[in-house]
């Protein structure tokens, strides 16, 4: 009698165990990335909001809902085989795992969404933080007006807000224009007052190429511009001696915005789970909106940046 041949005793990882170990692993590289990403991640802003707990935390929630809506596929796709396999039709079966799979897989994809979404609001928060920074210290230096009797002296701000002083306006415009892409475009909104301008602008551009002007353009982005001029505010850190920068002076600048979650279901979720950061806006049916805070710390230039009119006496 032939002696029977044993098959070699091979371990595979499940679907579920697999993916258990692929979360981990991205749980593991999002740590890392907290413990040294500002050492080796360039520009710093970019270190801070890959670093930042709310940027953590989403990803970790995407990771996680990914995960458990492979796992919950799997093991419907596990718990179906035996009737598959048994011969006939089997419309009552595939109906039910529908059923049960579709609002559990819904739920998840929806969480999903909103996470990517938050990660990328959060970016483009720092980037404007960047991008108000980097005003800052151009505009900062500059005098505005007369040599004689300027509106704005060097390296000095009329006020803190964008109706007090022009650099102010400025900076502030420079963060509103970054987190532009991802305003709110919402019916509820209504335009901004400079819509029509940058309409008929965007639109003469595109023609003078040859093309037309993108439905974005003329219909999303002054609803755009109206949510971004009223849900964020920039703030600058005081000067040293509290009335004039100095050159090469670090000034700091935070950014705040209202982070307006589009994705239905999800945003409620998001909203419960979250703390007074959370805010209810007042526009459309029961709309949420998440504050992000960014900071970016630049040097001011601070240098002269005009030459004084020289005058030479005559010779004889």
């Amino acid at each position: 009698m032939a002696s029977e041949q044993t098959k070699p005793n091979t371990r595979r990882l499940t679907p579920p165990a697999a993916v258990l170990a692929v979360m981990l692993a991205c749980a593991g590289g999002l740590g890392l990335v907290h413990a040294t990403g500002r050492h080796w991640i360039r520009p710093l802003w970019l270190a801070d909001c890959l670093t930042g707990k709310l940027f953590l935390t989403a990803g970790l929630v995407l990771v996680g809902s990914t995960a458990l809506l492979t796992i919950v596929l799997a093991v419907l796709w596990q718990a179906g085989r035996a009737s598959r396999r048994r011969p006939g039709p089997q419309e009552g079966t595939v109906m039910l795992e529908f059923a049960l799979a579709l609002p559990v897989a819904l739920g998840l994809v929806l969480i999903m969404a909103q996470s990517a979404l938050l990660m990328v609001g959060n970016i483009c928060v720092h980037y404007a933080s960047y991008c108000a920074a980097r005003s800052a210290i151009v505009n900062v230096p500059i005098r505005l007006g007369p040599f004689d009797n300027p509106v704005e002296a060097e390296n000095v701000l009329n006020g803190s807000t964008p109706q007090s002083s022009e650099k102010m306006r400025r900076i502030y415009m420079a963060a509103v224009w970054a987190v532009l892409p991802m305003s709110c475009s919402s019916t509820d909104v209504p335009e901004a007052l400079e819509a029509p301008v940058l309409r008929v602008g965007l639109e003469s551009y595109f023609t003078r190429y040859g093309g037309t002007a993108p439905y974005w353009a003329t219909a999303l982005l002054g609803r755009k511009l109206s949510y971004a001029l009223s849900h964020t505010s920039v703030e600058l850190e005081p000067p040293a001696d509290g009335q004039k920068y100095a050159a090469r002076e670090d000034i700091e600048v935070r950014v705040r915005h209202e982070f307006y979650m589009a994705i239905p279901y999800a945003n409620k979720l998001f909203a419960a789970l979250g703390d007074a950061d959370n805010i209810h806006l007042p526009f459309g049916q029961d709309e949420w909106a998440l504050v992000m805070y960014a900071r970016c710390r630049l040097t001011n230039e601070g240098e002269q940046t005009y030459v004084e009119k020289e005058i030479f006496p005559r010779s004889n």
